[in-house]
């Protein structure tokens, strides 16, 4: 759980972006963090847990396009 928090903090502070006030580059700013994090915490969850559904979010987060 502390592995998980700390990269969910880590996420978070990559999301706190100083706004441009163009929606575009603040949307890619923001969202290039979160989905950074989210592949992290899958990774880290998957160690030691094996619920079914959220393992398959998991990988839908790593296998979408661009991703």
């Amino acid at each position: 759980p502390m592995a998980y928090m700390m990269e969910n903090m880590k996420m978070h502070g990559g999301m706190a972006i100083k706004f441009t006030c163009d929606p575009n580059i603040d949307f890619v700013r923001g969202m290039i963090p979160h989905h950074d994090g989210a592949i992290k915490m899958c990774d880290i969850y998957e160690q030691g847990q094996t619920s079914p559904k959220l393992v398959n979010l998991c990988k839908n987060i790593r296998n979408k396009p661009g991703a």
